[in-house]
């Protein structure tokens, strides 16, 4: 098995992350995944703008894994993902379970069809996704789970 990627290594992150997809089963997943992480790293630790890491210029473009539309930054990737007709039903998803700290259930099905609306009318601001989730009956009733579980 391929090392994961050291931060101190002599190399760019790009050439790190290729030798780790080496790996068949490192590569299942960092195809996916590596090409959008590349695309962000023009920003540093604390999102400040770079366009060096360690001396090599960074190279923050890619394609999307997904049908393979290029992209040269994070902001040309965004827009990209804004576009995409899975992208609210996807990022409303994920937000729900992580800011409920839980899977989805059955009873969650017409809040979250509720807040898909709502956030593709409020042209898909974060923000106003948050606020909709906050104040959706499954999160202001959230009881957490029982210990041990």
């Amino acid at each position: 098995m391929v090392p994961p990627p050291d931060p101190d290594a002599g190399e760019t992150m790009r050439e790190q992350l290729a030798k780790h997809r080496e790996d068949p089963l490192c590569a299942q997943c960092h195809d996916m995944i590596d090409p959008i992480g590349l695309a962000f790293e023009n920003y540093d630790a604390i999102g400040g703008f770079r366009t060096q890491d360690k001396g090599f210029d960074i190279d923050a473009s890619g394609e999307m894994p997904t049908d393979g539309d290029p992209f040269v930054n994070a902001v040309e990737m965004a827009d990209l993902l804004a576009v995409d007709e899975e992208f609210p039903h996807c990022t409303v998803r994920k937000t729900f379970i992580y800011a409920l700290g839980r899977g989805l259930t059955l009873d969650d099905v017409d809040y979250l069809e509720a807040i898909e609306s709502e956030f593709i009318l409020a042209d898909m601001r974060l923000p106003d996704l948050i606020k909709l989730i906050v104040t959706s009956d499954p999160f202001t009733q959230r009881r957490g789970e029982p210990e041990g579980n």
